[in-house]
């Protein structure tokens, strides 16, 4: 989180201080502003601003996409009650209005009421993939490297062939973060433990 000088008036996001221009703030676009004396320095506790911001930006996307949603039921209404249709039955339209030849008013404003929904349903669907994940913070990626790398202590053991994200090779070594392989060539290769999947069928027997 940087500290700067604020060129607008604010408040802070901790303790909801006023912080007008030219105050020392700390500020991150992903957690916000504050006032010097609640500057977060604890991960877990920023991960919390985060998720908060994160929460009310989603509740946001969620609303416009409930609307859009609304929106392409009313135009989907219309475009029924236009042709004819009963949801509540099969669905049908009247098929005399639907294969009647030429240019018929109401069979254009029932289609453009159909394209309305279907463009109403799309753009809440835009508005659902825009939704953003759980908030991270540093340390997070190799916490799950970490991960990655107890399942493969568990199963990994020298002279054993495995194949990494990279190459190929027989275990000669493992070490605490990486093992050490042997390559066709007969050069060595040490490999991080996060990239090397467990081979098909080693350790099956012990689930």
């Amino acid at each position: 989180m940087r500290t700067l000088e604020s060129k607008y008036d604010g408040v802070c996001a901790a303790c909801g201080a006023d912080l007008p221009v030219g105050s020392t703030i700390g500020y991150e676009k992903a957690t916000g502003t504050f006032c010097p004396a609640c500057i977060p320095t604890d991960t877990e506790e920023i991960r919390a601003y985060r998720q908060a911001k994160i929460d009310r930006k989603n509740e946001r996307r969620e609303g416009w996409a409930q609307a859009r949603e609304r929106k392409a039921a009313e135009a989907q209404g219309r475009s029924d009650t236009l042709m004819g249709r009963d949801r509540s039955e099969d669905g049908r339209a009247d098929w005399a209005l639907v294969s009647q030849p030429g240019y018929i008013p109401q069979r254009a404003q029932a289609n453009r009421a159909q394209e309305r929904a279907w463009q109403e349903a799309a753009k809440a669907d835009e508005h659902r993939s825009k939704m953003i994940g759980p908030a991270t913070v540093k340390g997070d990626a190799e916490r799950r490297r970490e991960a990655k790398r107890d399942v493969t202590r568990g199963w990994i053991r020298k002279g054993m062939r495995v194949t990494s994200v990279f190459v190929t090779g027989e275990v000669i070594r493992v070490n605490k973060k990486t093992a050490t392989l042997r390559l066709d060539s007969g050069s060595t290769w040490r490999e991080d433990l996060s990239f090397i999947p467990r081979p098909k069928g080693v350790g099956d027997d012990e689930q």
